[in-house]
C-alpha cells in the first residue's frame, strides 16, 4: 500500500475500514461495522469505488445495479466481461 501511495501521491484515496466476517445465511449487505455513520460512510465509499471504476478502461463485473451506475459514468470501457453467476437483489425470506 506504501508504494501505491508513493506513486499515485494525491490521487490515492484510502478508505479506513474494518471487515466483517460472512456468515452462512446472513445477507452480506446488511452487515455493519460498529463505527459513527456507518450508513453515510459505507455510501461514500460505495459511490467513491464507482467513480474510481468508471475511470478505467476495461471493466470485469457482476450484473447488478452498482455495474449500470459505473458504466453511465463512464465515457468508454475498451474491454467489458459481465458474469452472472446469481441473484443479485433477491433475498429469501425463509
Amino acid at each position: 500500500m506504501q508504494v501505491f501511495k508513493q506513486v499515485f501521491k494525491d490521487f490515492c484515496v484510502t478508505f479506513d475500514r474494518e471487515y466483517v466476517t460472512y456468515v452462512p445465511g446472513n445477507a452480506v449487505g446488511v452487515m455493519r461495522i460498529d463505527r459513527p455513520n456507518d450508513y453515510f460512510l459505507r455510501g461514500k465509499e460505495y459511490l467513491t469505488e464507482m467513480v474510481l471504476l468508471s475511470m478505467c478502461n476495461a471493466f470485469v463485473t457482476a450484473r447488478c445495479s452498482g455495474s449500470v451506475g459505473v458504466m453511465l459514468m463512464a465515457e468508454k470501457f475498451e474491454h467489458t466481461y459481465f458474469f452472472n453467476l446469481g441473484r443479485y437483489g433477491v433475498i429469501g425470506l425463509d
